[in-house]
């Protein structure tokens, strides 16, 4: 898997996790708040109902109506009213409001919230309790609607996040990609040297591929001259300069070979007379001066000093071939 990747997943997972912990720490701390506030109302409202019921006629009619009328003006799920014996004497009660909350977010949610308790009066003796539960179904409605609001406004701070870190992606990756461009070219034997980013990370890489890519071309270049200079050495003679006998006949045969101008011309033998004796009588440094010296008007015979080729056979002979030379007399004039 690519770097660029592995930072996308984990610019992706690191989002996922924000969003669900926001998530549950906003669930947590709501489904908290409203089971406080659920549970002091049915505190609340059973007192005030218990009281208003413990100042009235202890008729059973009176006190339906008394609990249908606060029943009927708030969202209660039940409101029962049971005498001292635990027998039910008035009761209230509603179906379960759905709503578009998904049964799967109340399972998550479930409140658990008790009733409200409180004892009706009848002078000084007790005459029921009277048990009130609010109707909580309107409080995942509510929780279900700032979850889905804070989904949203999530999503559209991860897009934001993931166009900023779309930008990020992109300018690390556009050094990296010439980096790499760089890389290839120097496999090519190519040396190039490319533009130091602003990242201090990827300009440090940068720059080691910079000197790695300017080492390199120093290397080879002088490389490349040391194989110059042994293939020199290894083709001519050391003191002449001139091609030895192997390098000499296989210059000769390409040039046979082809088929341009090139391949006609004249050939010219030379030989230095009694050499041995010339060494006695002048010494050696004489001598190889006037060999080199030869050698250097064999090569000035042709205007083109690149296509004249002057070889050594051995210690006395020499050997001239003149590429495109068809005038053998002035040839045989300049030898003279």
């Amino acid at each position: 898997m690519s770097l660029i990747k592995q930072l996308w997943l984990a610019i992706i997972a690191l989002l996922l996790l924000s969003f669900i912990g926001s998530l549950a720490i906003s669930i947590t701390t709501s489904r908290f708040y409203i089971e406080q506030e659920i549970r002091i109302k049915n505190e609340d409202n059973a007192n005030v109902l218990a009281l208003s019921m413990s100042q009235l006629d202890k008729d059973i009619v009176t006190q339906e109506l008394l609990i249908a009328a606060q029943f009927d003006t708030g969202y209660y799920r039940e409101i029962v009213l049971r005498d001292t014996g635990g027998e039910v004497l008035v009761e209230r009660r509603a179906s379960d409001y759905r709503g578009d909350v998904p049964d799967w977010f109340r399972g998550l949610v479930d409140f658990d919230i008790p009733p409200g308790t409180a004892t009706v009066q009848d002078g000084w003796q007790q005459f029921g309790t009277l048990t009130l539960q609010s109707h909580y179904s309107f409080a995942y409605a509510s929780l279900w609607r700032s979850v889905i609001e804070l989904a949203g406004w999530f999503l559209v701070a991860a897009l934001a996040s993931l166009a900023v870190a779309a930008v990020l992606v992109s300018s690390i990756k556009r050094p990296l990609a010439r980096v790499v461009a760089q890389a290839r070219d120097i496999s090519r034997r190519r040396f190039t040297t490319i533009q130091e980013p602003s990242t201090r990370e990827l300009r440090d890489v940068t720059q080691a591929m910079n000197a790695l890519s300017d080492s390199v071309r120093q290397m080879l270049t002088q490389e490349s001259q040391k194989l110059d200079e042994l293939r020199r050495d290894l083709q001519h003679d050391r003191l002449t300069g001139a091609l030895d006998r192997d390098a000499f006949l296989a210059r000769l045969s390409a040039l046979l070979e082809g088929d341009d101008a090139r391949a006609t011309g004249a050939l010219a033998m030379v030989r230095v007379q009694a050499l041995a004796t010339l060494n006695d009588r002048l010494g050696h440094d004489a001598v190889d001066k006037l060999l080199v010296e030869l050698v250097n008007r064999l090569e000035s015979l042709d205007g083109d000093a690149q296509t004249a080729l002057v070889g050594r056979l051995n210690g006395s002979d020499f050997i001239l071939a003149l590429p495109r030379q068809t005038d053998l007399d002035a040839l045989h004039a300049h030898l003279r």
